[in-house]
């Protein structure tokens, strides 16, 4: 899925972002008490304007077009608790 067509599939599933769809499943935190594990949400290029990412001890950890990659734990715009 192209990230056109991803937006397309969260407006028509109800949801104007992908934190929006987030915060529907997950409790959302403010981002200084997320812990290892849970899941963030960070500003993106492109037509989502948000990318997910997974906070660890030492930032973020971030898909890129040539696999994982880091970004700082400033980053971080919203946050959910997992588990």
């Amino acid at each position: 899925m192209t990230p056109s067509g991803a937006r397309r599939a969260l407006h028509k599933a109800g949801y104007s972002s992908l934190s929006g769809l987030v915060a529907s499943l997950l409790p959302e935190v403010h981002p200084d008490y997320a812990d290892i594990g849970d899941i963030g949400v960070i500003a993106a290029d492109g037509p989502l304007k948000e990318a997910l990412c997974v906070i660890d001890a030492s930032g973020l950890i971030v898909m890129t077009e040539s696999g994982h990659g880091r970004r700082p734990r400033e980053d971080l715009m919203r946050a959910f608790k997992v588990g």
